[in-house]
């Protein structure tokens, strides 16, 4: 038989358990965790449940370790350097670019699997100022 009168405050309470933000693992290198770390902070909480938490951590990776090999062509010098070495290091970025681009259409992290087609036009509409086509004043 149910209580008669008003409800206690304590009946009354209501416990949710809100999602958190993923954090990065521990056993990423300090690079990989500041990627993961802003990442997870563009997205909604929620967006990256358990289950791509080791997609995430590859992503995070990669785009760590391709920024490394960005700073070698970036101080390499052509002039005096050898072809050979840059050929190599410009061939290791692109396979780390195809694996960024592949783990992040995974984790639907790019405006491509976030927004569609007609929403993205729509949006560029929207925002030409004045009617002026930007693009046509190069």
């Amino acid at each position: 038989m149910a209580k008669r009168g008003r409800k206690s405050p304590e009946e009354l309470s209501v416990t949710v358990n809100l999602p958190k933000r993923a954090e990065s693992p521990d056993y990423l290198k300090p690079e990989a965790a500041k990627v993961w770390d802003r990442i997870t902070k563009c997205m909604p909480v929620g967006w990256f449940p358990p289950e791509t938490h080791d997609l995430l951590a590859d992503y995070a990776r990669h785009k760590a370790f391709s920024d490394l090999v960005a700073e070698r062509i970036e101080e390499f010098d052509v002039m005096g350097g050898d072809a050979q070495e840059l050929n190599k290091l410009s061939g290791i970025a692109n396979k780390e670019t195809d694996q960024l681009k592949s783990l992040a259409t995974k984790l639907r992290i790019t405006n491509q699997s976030r927004v569609r087609a007609e929403t993205a036009g729509r949006q560029l509409n929207n925002n030409v100022a004045d009617g002026v086509e930007v693009w046509n004043n190069y």
